[in-house]
């Protein structure tokens, strides 16, 4: 399982409820979950579920994050502030050691996922804000 203190599955339960409430409040994130989100609460428990077998190695999610985001029309402006809402909320409910984890993992998806639906903005850096490994100047 996982070593981290602080991250386990109610901790992460409580981290995508709060997170996915302000995405579905903010006005840039807000529209794209809500046109394609029909129930929440299935939603977020798969998202649990995701983030278990992610952080936890849970083995409790299964489908495919890449078919479910391809179609998605989302841009890398939307990547970066899907990344800085979660960093806020991470960093506000989780320990120092289990919110770095879990940005990391989270910078490390959404940079598969830009790339898979073809979003190459400028450069190496893909145009997401990463606060983990490469802002201290080690390469991903």
């Amino acid at each position: 399982m996982n070593d981290i203190p602080g991250l386990d599955r109610p901790a992460l339960t409580i981290l995508v409820d709060r997170f996915y409430d302000r995405v579905r409040e903010d006005a840039e994130l807000g529209p794209v979950f809500e046109s394609r989100v029909r129930d929440w609460s299935e939603h977020k428990r798969r998202l649990v579920d995701f983030w278990c077998s992610t952080a936890l190695r849970a083995g409790d999610y299964r489908g495919n994050p890449m078919a479910l985001h391809r179609d998605l029309p989302a841009t890398s402006s939307h990547f970066t502030r899907w990344l800085t809402l979660w960093r806020d909320t991470v960093e506000s409910l989780l320990p120092a050691s289990a919110a770095a984890h879990m940005i990391e993992l989270a910078e490390r998806i959404g940079h598969g996922l830009m790339l898979g639906m073809g979003l190459r903005p400028r450069g190496r850096d893909l145009g997401v804000p990463l606060a983990g490994r490469w802002e201290r100047g080690r390469p991903h």
